[in-house]
């Protein structure tokens, strides 16, 4: 028999999960109970719009009712003040035009009177003789006057008879159709006035009417005092409210808690019209059915759904080792298939290290044997001194690619260490910018190196390597432009930060980062010199080894600098005072 093949995934299906269609069962059970209990709390919420809606639909129309009320009394007195005496503008005739009145039944409880355009009451009905009263005060007033348009007060105190009244006025014209005066009477709101239950009733039973100012004028009870509708009432939003609504489980005007409450507009005369009844009874059938269908939903559904996964887990119960087999050898084998991948990426990286390499040991290689083929023929030839400088130019080269190839390798493999000593940056920079120069005779150096440098804490020959690096990075990409080398001890932490700047074309911002990686060469400026692709590699695998790091920007107005910050080690025996030359 075969072996099975590790990278076939075992069958998970109805035969490898027998518990698979139960617990499928039992879901649709969750569902199916969502679906119900949805369907429930819909038919909820539906049932509780219809009540809200009705109350919504019954503060309307006491609105209406309760505007066509007021239009009624409006045009009552505006038949009043058709009488030819109000033409004249005479108070005597006029007052004797209201004395007449009171024998008629107009429908008002309080005494007819008129007002001149000055606010002054110049003649009331009801035999009054005294003088002139000043109405001036009265926002219904002022307002029709200064409108010429009938208006309607809030709750106010009778100015003859001391109790709560709710006036209406309507203008008065003379003979050329201006307004000369007002004309008004009320409805007292107290329990022994006739005009009061018209006003309850205007808007049907159980409606409450609050005026402009928050006060009650209408309700279930006479109006026998001023009374301001409860704290906690949302009378603002109401009125602000043109449209009318509902409000629920809100605190009512007489101060009852948990309300459903109507309200809408009489537009006339700008009272917020209330219908009221408790939230909780309004919603208790609602309610209750509610709570009954989710009771019995919730536990039939929990009561399958238990039973179903019980049986599931005893079905389950015996494809749970083969599970456990199969995760294991799918772990080793992931572990195979990350081994060989590593494998195969190391492969590649030496394959392209092998290229790099074969072409960059080749010019040394050959510079140095035709030179000494050349010597070995004829020692005394006249161009010797030349030959000899450039076998030592290149001799030079396959030594610093040597000391890079093994850092290289110590990198690849972990291991590289070294060991702290003082290093004396100041001392170090001038030996190798003088190794630098003797392979590129005109490199320029503007060096700036500060007083007094703490040492570091670092390997003179690995700090010798990252430097030698970095300067002959910039002598190859520079094109021949000043090279600026700087110096400076970071006075909160100590550390020595040493720059490296060139003024040659620079490099992209996305390539900052990466060109510290191993063979990266960054497409901008890989034709304006050779190189390995491992320098700066070196540099960072060092600074690094060094407790130190290593960063590239870009410099103003064109080219690349590199950051070396190398922690600081304190000397306090070693005399740095003349340990800062310059170049």
């Amino acid at each position: 028999m075969d072996a099975p093949d590790p990278t076939v995934t075992p069958h998970r299906g109805v035969l490898a999960q027998p518990g698979r269609p139960l617990r499928f069962a039992a879901l649709l059970i969750g569902i199916f109970a969502l679906a119900a209990t949805a369907l429930a709390w819909s038919s909820y919420q539906s049932q509780v719009g219809r009540v809200v809606d009705e109350a919504a639909l019954r503060a309307r129309g006491a609105a209406a009712d309760v505007d066509r009320y007021v239009q009624a009394k409006w045009s009552t007195l505006n038949a009043v003040a058709a009488l030819p005496a109000f033409a004249t503008g005479d108070p005597a005739r006029i007052r004797a035009a209201v004395e007449d009145l009171t024998t008629r039944n107009l429908g008002f409880d309080a005494g007819y009177s008129w007002i001149d355009t000055h606010g002054m009451m110049q003649a009331r009905s009801g035999g009054y003789t005294g003088p002139p009263i000043d109405f001036t005060d009265r926002l219904h007033v002022r307002t029709a006057l200064h409108t010429g348009k009938p208006t309607v007060s809030a709750v106010l105190i009778g100015a003859v008879n001391q109790v709560p009244i709710v006036a209406f006025v309507v203008p008065t014209y003379d003979d050329a159709g201006k307004v000369n005066g007002l004309i008004g009477s009320g409805m007292r709101l107290g329990a022994l006035s006739m005009g009061a239950d018209t006003l309850r009733y205007a808007g049907g039973t159980g409606v409450v009417v609050v005026d402009n100012l928050g006060q009650i004028i209408a309700g279930p009870s006479p109006v026998d005092t001023l009374q301001r509708v409860a704290d906690g009432f949302p009378l603002a939003a109401m009125q602000a409210d043109a449209d009318g609504g509902t409000a629920r489980e809100i605190t009512g005007p007489y101060g009852q808690p948990n309300q459903l409450v109507g309200y809408a507009l009489a537009p006339s005369a700008g009272w917020l019209v209330l219908v009221q009844r408790s939230a909780d009874e309004a919603f208790l059938p609602a309610s209750s059915a509610f709570a009954l269908e989710v009771v019995l939903i919730v536990g039939g559904s929990l009561l399958a759904i238990v039973v179903l996964l019980w049986a599931s887990w005893r079905l389950d119960a015996a494809v749970a080792e083969q599970t456990r087999v199969y995760a294991k050898e799918r772990a080793t084998r992931q572990e195979l298939e990350t081994a060989i991948a590593t494998l195969e990426e190391r492969q590649v990286l030496r394959d392209a290290f092998v290229g790099v390499m074969s072409h960059e040991l080749r010019t040394p290689v050959t510079t140095i044997y035709g030179a000494a083929k050349l010597l070995a023929k004829w020692p005394r030839r006249p161009e010797l001194e030349t030959l000899v400088e450039d076998i030592e130019e290149e001799s030079d080269r396959l030594h610093r690619i040597t000391e890079d190839l093994l850092v290289l390798s110590r990198a690849e493999h972990g291991l590289v260490e070294l060991q702290a000593e003082p290093v004396l940056v100041q001392r170090l920079v001038p030996a190798v910018i003088a190794e630098v120069r003797r392979r590129h005779p005109s490199l320029e150096v503007d060096l700036d190196l500060a007083p007094a440098l703490p040492p570091i804490a670092g390997d003179e020959a690995a700090l010798r390597q990252v430097l030698v690096n970095l300067l002959t990075n910039a002598a190859k990409y520079g094109e021949g432009s000043p090279v600026r080398i700087s110096a400076r001890a970071d006075e909160p932490d100590g550390d020595v930060l040493v720059r490296v700047e060139d003024q040659g074309p620079g490099l992209p911002a996305e390539d900052l980062e990466p060109i510290f990686d191993l063979f990266f060469r960054s497409t901008s400026n890989a034709r304006r010199a050779s190189g390995t692709g491992i320098g700066l590699y070196v540099v960072r695998q060092l600074v690094g080894a060094m407790g130190g790091a290593v960063h590239a920007y870009p410099v103003e107005p064109h080219g690349l600098g590199f950051l070396v910050t190398l922690r600081a080690e304190g000397f306090g025996d070693l005399d740095l005072a003349d340990e800062s030359p310059s170049a």
